[in-house]
This record gives structure tokens, sequence and C-alpha cells, in this order.
């Protein structure tokens, strides 16, 4: 006999050598999910793509595809800083002194011809005017481009370069930058010469310092509106 009776009688039980469950005879057993790390274990989700391995958070990891880094703005090397309103305010001070003792021995050779020939009046002044303005427009522009400073920015270790790759100065860039920063001035000093308007245009050149001097002082790269608008900026060299 394969059975035998259970102690109260009821029936033959399985023998002691009956294959169970999942034994030889009830087939094969069923293979583990393939998402299974091992037999017996759950799933393993797999990492975030954005991760670099696991267990590696993702703010460290391999950004996602569609990432791309942010742009980075050109600035001035190691050692050299965005300079000042203050410094250059004083450096435009010493141009302008260095520009007035120039100017002011020109004119003197004017007005003295003119003091010869008995017509000193308006016409020599405005002489002397037109004289002051070519004066301006050749020392800044030349020293821009050449010498990628004024004396005056020199003297205080200041440079005026392109914002954009730190080159020198074009021609273009200086002169525009020449007639938005002194031409102004210039202006003003002919207009007070020969022109019944001049006390309004001085008050007009006034009003337009007044404005580059906040937009200078108030921008983070110092960018003044004359800066911005011909792509200028003037930097200083730091003790390291």
């Amino acid at each position: 006999m394969t059975g035998s009776m259970d102690p109260a009688g009821q029936g033959p039980g399985p023998h002691v050598d009956d294959p169970g469950p999942g034994q030889a005879g009830a087939g094969p057993a069923a293979p583990p999910p393939s998402s299974w790390s091992q037999a017996g274990a759950g799933p393993a989700a797999p990492p975030p793509s954005s991760w670099s391995q696991a267990g590696v958070p993702p703010s460290v990891g391999v950004p996602p595809s569609s990432w791309s880094p942010p742009p980075v703005e050109a600035g001035p090397a190691a050692g050299i800083v965005y300079a000042g309103f203050v410094v250059r305010l004083v450096a435009y001070i010493i141009d302008g002194i260095l520009l007035g003792i120039v100017g002011g021995i020109l004119a003197a050779f004017v007005v003295g011809a003119s003091f010869t020939t008995g017509s000193v009046g308006f016409g020599a002044l405005g002489i002397v005017a037109v004289i002051d303005l070519i004066l301006s427009a050749a020392y800044f522009i030349y020293t821009w481009t050449r010498m990628r400073a004024s004396p005056g920015d020199r003297l205080l270790g200041l440079m005026v370069l392109n914002a954009a790759d730190g080159a020198s100065l074009t021609t273009n860039q200086a002169t525009l930058r020449w007639l938005l920063l002194a031409g102004p001035g210039a202006l003003a000093n002919l207009g007070t010469y020969g022109v019944g308007v001049g006390a309004l245009i001085s008050l007009l050149v006034l009003i337009w310092y007044v404005y580059l001097a906040w937009s200078t002082a108030t921008d983070s790269r110092r960018q003044g509106f004359h800066d911005k608008y011909v792509g200028s900026v003037v930097v200083k060299a730091t003790l390291m």
C-alpha cells in the first residue's frame, strides 16, 4: 500500500515520500522576474537616469540631456576689478587739467595774435573753443586706442578696454565714447564763446553728466551709459 491510515482512521494520509508542491512531479518552478537582482529578492528599482551611480544624489550626478550650463559673463581676469566711480572721476579731472594747460597755451597764442591786429572778440574766442574741441577729441581718442588709457587713467592704474574681450578700443568705439563723455563739455565750452544760448547748453550738459555719473555708480560693472553704448569697460589692477 502506498498510504496508511491516520490515527483517527479517517482515510489514507500522504506518504512521507510523496512529492510536495514545487518538487519533482509538480512541474517546473516559475523563474524569478528578470528585473530581480537575485532569487527571493524583490524587483530592484533602477536609479534615476540623472544619477551617476547608485546612492549618489541627483544634484551631483549627470545632468539631463536637455540641460545646458548657464552662459558665463565675460569679466576681468584675476587681480583685475571694475574701476569705481570716484577713481574714474579723479582720473577725468587730471585729464581736464592737462588739457587745460595745453589749451591755455594755445589760447594765449591765439589771443595774443588777435591783440596785435586789434581784432579781439568773439571770433578769436570762438577759435579757441574750436581748438579745445579738437584737442580734446585727439587727446582721448588717441590715448584710448593706442595706450588703452588716457594719461589720467594710467596715473591711477586704470585701463579702458573692450568689454567683450578686453582688447583695445577701436577708433569708432573711442570716437563714440568721446562724443558721449567729453564731447558735451567741449560743446558747452564752445557755446559760452559765441552762442546766445550758452547758459542753457551748459545746464543741459550738467544734467547729462549727472546722468552719466549716476549710471556709472549704480551699475554692477561700473559701466555708465557711454560705456554700455559703445561696449567699453574701465578696469583697475589690484594688489595680490
